[in-house]
């Protein structure tokens, strides 16, 4: 009797006394991101397990949906803790929540519920739009660009390019930049050029920024003649043949 007491013993295991998932970070369009859960000790017999998002059952230990999102691995025993881990394939913003991982605890024979939660974060980064399209100003005076502030996490930082470089503000007579406004003082022909913004933060920078749409600045010289100056050369052969046909006109008067 008693020999059978302690192999019963022995078949049973720890009860669970740590049970730990961790937050995580993934960025938008992501492969997967795995949500780690994991239990001490590690020879605690587990019964049923699951996750929830926002407390909403998303998988359970006996879903084999394949078309899912969500996928649990199979309880892993490691050298310091057991873990039962989830994981969200083509990561969204709309991923990011609240997350509770559950385990029930059969160790001593009864059913024991255990749950922590984490969190998922997910970065993202949408384009900017740069207004107006395009921008005529006579020389010498302002010209205003304005920067759609885009939508993203973390807290979005916005540059100015100028046909394809950064624009250099260090002339603060020249240039005022407040935020989403870049506006041009005293616009000149080297001022010429296309402009663009530029979206960053922490997880979307360099290479990966966002930039907006092209803006052609074009200058049409001073305020007095800046109509001559602004002509194409179809506006000044239109007034060609007007000047003709008034001559000719006259002419036969």
């Amino acid at each position: 009797m008693i020999l059978l007491i302690f192999q019963l013993c022995g078949c049973m295991g720890q009860s669970i006394n740590k049970l730990t998932a961790e937050s995580q970070v993934a960025i938008e369009g992501q492969d997967a991101i795995t949500l780690p859960c994991y239990y001490i000790p590690t020879n605690a017999v587990i019964g049923k397990y699951y996750w929830k998002k926002n407390e909403t059952v998303i998988a359970t230990k006996d879903d084999s949906d394949a078309a899912s999102r969500y996928s649990l691995s199979n309880p892993k025993q490691g050298d310091t803790a057991g873990y039962i881990s989830l994981t969200i394939t083509n990561v969204s913003r709309r991923d990011a929540d609240s997350y509770t991982c559950g385990v029930n605890d059969e160790s001593t024979g009864a059913t024991i519920l255990f749950q922590t939660k984490c969190t998922l974060t997910v970065y993202y980064l949408e384009k900017p739009i740069l207004n107006p399209t395009q921008l005529f100003t006579n020389i010498g005076e302002t010209a205003t660009f304005t920067c759609t502030e885009p939508d993203g996490l973390p807290p979005i930082n916005i540059t100015w390019t100028k046909d394809d470089v950064i624009l250099d503000y260090s002339d603060t007579q020249k240039y005022r930049f407040f935020y989403a406004t870049l506006t041009i003082n005293r616009v000149d022909e080297e001022d010429e050029g296309v402009y663009q913004c530029k979206a960053e933060n922490a997880a979307y920078h360099g290479m990966q920024g966002k930039l907006s749409n092209n803006v052609t600045l074009i200058t049409l010289g001073s305020t007095s003649t800046g109509l001559v100056v602004g002509m194409t050369f179809v506006d000044v052969l239109i007034g060609f043949i007007i000047c003709l046909l008034v001559d000719f006109i006259i002419s036969k008067i």
